[in-house]
């Protein structure tokens, strides 16, 4: 048995056969999932991201075996591939409502099952991918890019006007900073809360929905119980939510009540909002490394029970290297935004009017750098994100296994059930 289903067998999670009981090699392995009981999902709901993750991994070692090794020597894995598949497919489809990632599951199902087509028989039962257009996905993908150039600006006006004690005698310069400020300043403080309304909206909006049973909830989701959806839906959302509330109640402090006499406090307030993102980071961290210390565990356990036989082990030694290498990109990047995060934090300390004007204008062009820095090395560093996605062979496109002759024994037998040689 492959290294997931081990360990989901492990923590008494029944998989059922794949394949009928009357034709062992018709493959119904979804219908047989659809059949489980709902304390069966409610496990899946709650480990999605976890599964997803030793999913990721997995598709890793087999797109890396598809370049080195004899596609019969991969059987199992490529079916290990398509069971999980299918689970979180159902589990995005039916019951966690993400058409956009059960779409991206058929597709890896597909690829698949071309790979087994030449032994295994497959039922029509693909859904149509789903090509509505997400707005949620659509925010999310927008408020990173946009965020860049938000910050960058923020911060130039404040460098700008941190500038003005070192040359205010009353030159032009000062007096022009002044006048462009007047105008410029009601702008970047209505454009710094309105920016994060969408995302909180949306999250709050899709937060409710799954929350809230009525006519929108389909029984299956229904069925998993107020307390599970609401896990689930804190599960995909805490962070975006945890980072967005407390920047729109700023954000919303300095537009509307901290002007005047009280915007010197501004600044401080502001800097409180930074260090509680490095907290926020540290606890993403923390979070992230227990849950994959504790996966790593379970596996390191299998592996020392003496149940599994000399290629499992090596199999399951070898799946656990995919896994550190996607954990180690994961880990990598959240220690970017922390160490720019706390950077960020000791700038805007230093730019505070208890320190010297020409250290605060230091401090203001590191907040700038380190700003462009954070974004362009997170986008460096997504370019080295192993690669988990699995395509066909070019070598096996003309020339594979599910594409050679095949010669029935009976006649009975269709030819898709044929083992292979």
């Amino acid at each position: 048995m492959a290294a997931i289903l081990k360990r989901l067998q492990e923590n008494q999670i029944f998989i059922p056969n794949p394949f009928d009981e009357e034709h062992k090699f018709s493959w119904h392995f979804a219908e047989k999932i659809e059949c489980q009981h709902v304390d069966f999902f409610r496990y899946f709901v709650k480990n999605h991201q976890l599964l997803n993750i030793e999913y990721s991994a997995h598709c890793s070692k087999l797109a890396r075996d598809l370049a080195n090794k004899n596609l019969g020597q991969l059987e199992e894995e490529i079916k290990e591939a398509l069971m999980i598949a299918e689970i979180l497919e159902i589990i995005y489809r039916d019951y966690l409502i993400v058409p956009r990632e059960a779409a991206r599951l058929g597709k890896d199902k597909l690829v698949y099952k071309k790979l087994l087509e030449a032994k295994y028989e497959f039922q029509d039962s693909n859904l149509p991918a789903d090509t509505r257009v997400s707005l949620s996905n659509d925010i999310r993908l927008q408020t990173l890019p946009a965020n860049l150039i938000r910050q960058i600006f923020v911060r130039s006006r404040r460098l700008m006007i941190l500038a003005i004690p070192l040359v205010n005698d009353g030159n032009k310069y000062s007096s022009w900073i002044k006048h462009l400020d007047s105008y410029f300043q009601p702008l970047f403080s209505y454009a710094a809360w309105m920016f994060f309304v969408p995302r909180i909206s949306v999250n709050l909006f899709l937060t409710g929905k799954h929350l809230l049973p009525g006519y929108w909830m389909s029984n299956k989701e229904k069925s998993l119980g107020w307390q599970t959806r609401l896990n689930a839906q804190m599960e995909r959302r805490w962070l975006e939510l945890g980072n967005d509330i407390p920047a729109l109640i700023v954000t919303t402090l300095t537009c509307f009540v901290l002007i005047g006499s009280l915007a010197l406090i501004a600044n401080t307030v502001a800097t409180i909002s930074l260090l509680y993102d490095v907290v926020l980071s540290l606890e993403r961290l923390r979070v992230e490394t227990n849950r994959m210390n504790q996966l790593k565990a379970q596996y390191k356990d299998i592996l020392i029970s003496g149940n599994l036989s000399p290629q499992e082990t090596t199999e399951t030694k070898d799946y656990l290297i995919h896994l550190e290498n996607r954990w180690s990109f994961d880990k990598k990047r959240i220690a970017i935004m922390t160490t720019c995060n706390t950077i960020l934090s000791i700038a805007f300390i230093l730019s505070l009017p208890a320190f010297p004007p020409l250290l605060a204008i230091v401090a203001g062009a590191i907040a700038i750098l380190t700003t462009v820095a954070l974004f362009t090395t997170i986008k460096l560093i997504d370019k080295y994100k192993p690669v988990d996605k699995v395509t066909i062979p070019s070598n096996l496109q003309s020339h594979g296994f599910f594409n050679r002759p095949r010669e029935n024994d009976d006649d009975d037998i269709p030819l898709a059930r044929l083992k292979l040689n």
